[in-house]
């Protein structure tokens, strides 16, 4: 995704002599929301992480995620996560490198992963990890890229990946890295962008990859790349956006791509671009968000995408929009976040997606050991993708679904969602204060979006007993439901037993069939 920038503040001051006001870059970027994890900095320069490790990313030595906070390096001043590999720069100018590195995204010369952060350059003082590409400012304002090149997203002429840093251009005071695309700022405020541009996310107008950084315009502050959409601050506070709007993630109020900067809104002063979402934080230090929300990633309470900027926390100095989860860092120091937690990203001990913002460090001057909330063990097991049919009252239905331990485990929604015009519907709906999956029968379901979507990716995955109770028509249930990607599945003939809807099972056509006309037998 994106990763927003920052310079040094002794780089800062130098660059305040020109024209360009540069005071929105002096804002080193102490909370960074990766792929699926996440980063902090605290006010005493540690530097911490937590979430999805498979590649190394956070830094700690091992390839195991992390539920909470882990303690990783020292005199850190800021920190980019890009998709599954981590840049952090330490306060004597040293860039560190660390995660995926399949690519040469990490910029040590070579293509092996790395558990633990390795030095990589000198005299840096702008940082920015994209999907599989990492780009850097020195101090002399030369701007430097490696990594994953296919779109031209390094910006150095070609489409072949460098594992080391290459110089791109001078004069560089501000970058962004995307999931496949480029930004960046000049010392006289205007704004070039490079790479991958099917959904003209560069901002030229065309959609034609580039591999040399093209001027877009004038009289800019900030900038930030998401996934296949970009973002920027001018001089007067006006935010403009432009790309992929497939997900609303543009903010204009429409699902239409953009070709070059629409304005969307005035008073703006920082900002952030996910993979499909977006996030700004107006003057007033009111927190904004709009796009996809299908992980929760926006934060409203709810799981649908919004068109059109929503008013979420307000008291917000600092932003990062991950790949499907969201961070904060409010004025008294406490971080929040909230959206997809199947990795452990939020930090909060469980892997329950959030769809508000959750608290999970009480202020960055506080000991970090002693505010994360240490998880239970939990059970985690093997699922396997579920290639049975499914016919619902003789129509087949297709579902994402997983055998775990012999049992079918479906998504609790997708149920309600395909039972909806039958005689056994229910309504599914969260309670945050109890932290509980409210079920009530015969009541028509509410879809949130996302229903009875089947991504075809036949992989094992991880499951996670569920954490999270389970009430149907107000009395309390004890039944073990699976977290797996962030999504609630529960066992097929646990949910008929409860609705009363019948299940049955065919060896030789390879058939589930379920049958609301009739009640629930055991088998």
């Amino acid at each position: 995704m994106k990763k927003a920038i920052s310079l040094i503040l002794i780089f800062t001051i130098i660059l305040s002599l020109q024209s360009f006001a540069f005071a929105e870059l002096n804002n080193n970027q102490t909370v960074s929301a990766g792929g699926n994890h996440s980063i902090l900095i605290k006010e005493d320069g540690t530097l911490w992480s937590w979430g999805h490790n498979n590649y190394g990313q956070l830094g700690d030595g091992s390839y195991r995620n992390s539920s909470a906070p882990k303690k990783i390096m020292d005199d850190v001043v800021s920190a980019s996560a890009g998709e599954n590999h981590t840049m952090a720069l330490k306060n004597d100018g040293t860039l560190w490198s660390w995660g995926h590195n399949k690519f040469g995204q990490l910029g040590d010369g070579a293509y092996n992963n790395s558990a633990t952060p390795k030095k990589v350059l000198e005299s840096v003082v702008a940082i920015s990890a994209g999907d599989n590409h990492s780009l850097v400012v020195q101090s002399d304002g030369t701007l430097w890229a490696w990594g994953y090149n296919e779109y031209g997203q390094l910006g150095n002429g070609t489409y072949l990946n460098s594992p080391l840093p290459k110089k791109i251009t001078d004069n560089a005071v501000s970058i962004s890295a995307g999931g496949n695309h480029s930004l960046m700022i000049k010392n006289d405020g205007s704004m070039w962008s490079w790479g991958y541009n099917k959904y003209s996310q560069i901002g030229d107008g065309a959609y034609t990859n580039c591999n040399a950084p093209k001027k877009i315009m004038n009289e800019v502050k900030v900038v930030n790349a998401g996934g296949n959409h970009s973002m920027a601050i001018k001089n007067d506070g006006s935010l403009w956006t432009w790309g992929d709007n497939s997900f609303a993630q543009l903010g204009d109020g429409t699902y239409t791509i953009t070709s070059s900067p629409k304005k969307i809104m005035d008073d703006v002063k920082y900002i952030s671009a996910g993979a499909n979402h977006s996030m700004a934080v107006k003057a007033d230090n009111s927190l904004w968000t709009w796009g996809y929300n299908y992980y929760a990633q926006l934060g409203d309470g709810s799981y649908r995408n919004s068109s059109s900027p929503k008013n979420i926390l307000n008291d917000i100095v600092q932003i990062d929009a991950g790949g499907n989860h969201s961070m904060a860092l409010k004025t008294d120091g406490s971080t929040m976040v909230w959206g997809f937690n199947s990795y452990f990203q939020i930090g909060d001990g469980t892997t329950n997606n959030s769809t508000r913002p959750k608290t999970i460090i009480e202020g960055t001057k506080n000991e970090v050991e002693e505010k994360p909330i240490i998880p239970d063990p939990v059970e985690i097991t093997v699922a396997k993708s579920n290639s049975s049919s499914v016919l619902i009252n003789g129509t087949k239905v297709d579902f994402e679904s997983y055998n775990i331990e012999g049992y079918n485990y479906f998504k609790l929604r997708d149920l309600a969602a395909s039972l909806n015009d039958s005689e056994k519907n229910f309504e599914v709906t969260w309670d945050q204060t109890k932290n509980a999956i409210l079920m009530t029968s015969n009541l028509p379901y509410t879809k949130v979006g996302g229903e009875l979507l089947v991504s075809n990716d036949n992989k094992e995955k991880d499951a996670v007993q569920n954490t999270a109770q389970l009430y149907l028509n107000d009395s309390k249930l004890s039944i073990i439901a699976y977290n797996i990607n962030g999504y609630n599945y529960f066992k097929l003939r646990d949910i008929a037993s409860l609705i009363d809807f019948s299940v049955d099972w065919s060896q030789e056509l390879q058939t589930i069939s379920i049958d609301t006309s009739h009640g629930y037998t055991t088998p």
